[in-house]
């Protein structure tokens, strides 16, 4: 996650002739679009991890957590139907 973040600065720093170089992707992969969604509102506090964004889920598998500072899990979130 960081690399991207740091790729995508340097990629507008190139754009934008700060620095000597060519702008390059970003994603190593495909993008993945959505027909629809369902969105989910946490009810705790806490740092959320999501493992990978444009992952399968099968329907009622764990698609992230919610963690506390020290990284202890708080809960755990469903995917409430089949999808990415």
């Amino acid at each position: 996650m960081i690399q991207q973040g740091q790729t995508g600065v340097q990629n507008v720093m190139y754009y934008l002739d700060m620095l000597p170089g060519k702008v390059s992707p970003v994603l190593k992969r495909k993008p993945s679009f959505a027909k629809s969604l369902i969105g989910c509102t946490p009810t705790l506090v806490g740092i959320l991890h999501v493992p990978e964004l444009s992952r399968s889920s099968p329907k009622r598998s764990s698609h992230c957590s919610m963690r506390n500072i020290f990284g202890d899990l708080i809960t755990d979130y469903k995917a409430p139907q089949d999808g990415i």
